[in-house]
C-alpha cells in the first residue's frame, strides 16, 4: 500500500481555492515530518528555568566583598561519592561540569549584619560559618565538608547562576 500527498487542481466551495488547500496539505506533511521537533519545543517551553543540576562538593568559601558578613560565595566541584556499602565502582570521570568559583547559598540571600535566616543574631549572640565549615576558634573557609545538590539557572545578564539551599552551621557565643 502506498501513500501520496494529493495535489489539488481545484479548491472547495467558498474561499478555499486550490492554492489554500495545497498549502494545508504541505503544512500537515511538515507537521508530521517534524513531530519530534515540536515535542522537544513543547518540553522546553514547560521545562522551567533550571538548566542543570547535580551533586557537588563544596571546596572552599570566601566572603562576598561589599556584602554583609554572613554571605559567602562557594567553589564547587562535581561529586562522585564512594558507595556507602563499600563496593568498588567505576573510575571517576575527569570532567569540569558543575565546577564553579561562584556558587551561592539561597539560605544566605537575605542575611544581614543583624539578621541570620530572619532571626536576630544577638539574642542569644551567635556566629555562623559557611556551609560545610568546622569551628576551630574561627570558621574554617577551607576545606569544607559538605555535599549539596547544586542547581544552575541564568541570572538577568544571561550568565550561569549556580545555587543551592542549605542551612549554615551556627555557634552560640
Amino acid at each position: 500500500m502506498t501513500w501520496a500527498r494529493p495535489i489539488f487542481n481545484s479548491g472547495f466551495f467558498g474561499r478555499a481555492n486550490r492554492s489554500v488547500v495545497n498549502t494545508w496539505m504541505r503544512g500537515s506533511s511538515m507537521a508530521v515530518a517534524n513531530e519530534e521537533t515540536f515535542a522537544w519545543a513543547r518540553r522546553q517551553m514547560n521545562a522551567g528555568n533550571v538548566q542543570d543540576m547535580g551533586l557537588v562538593t563544596l571546596e572552599s568559601a570566601s566572603l562576598i566583598s561589599g556584602a554583609n558578613p554572613h554571605r559567602w560565595k562557594y567553589v564547587t566541584k562535581a561529586a562522585y561519592p564512594d558507595n556507602p556499602d563499600g563496593l568498588a565502582g567505576v573510575i571517576l570521570p575527569t570532567e569540569v561540569r558543575r565546577t564553579y568559583i561562584k556558587a551561592y547559598n539561597l539560605r544566605e540571600w537575605y542575611n544581614t549584619a543583624l539578621y541570620i535566616d530572619n532571626m536576630p543574631n544577638n539574642a542569644p549572640a551567635v556566629t555562623i560559618g559557611p556551609v560545610g565549615s568546622r569551628w576551630d576558634n574561627t570558621w574554617a573557609l577551607s576545606p569544607l565538608y559538605a555535599l549539596v545538590q547544586l542547581f544552575v539557572t541564568r541570572d538577568r545578564a544571561g550568565k550561569p547562576f549556580p545555587f543551592f539551599d542549605r542551612p549554615n552551621p551556627v555557634r552560640c557565643s
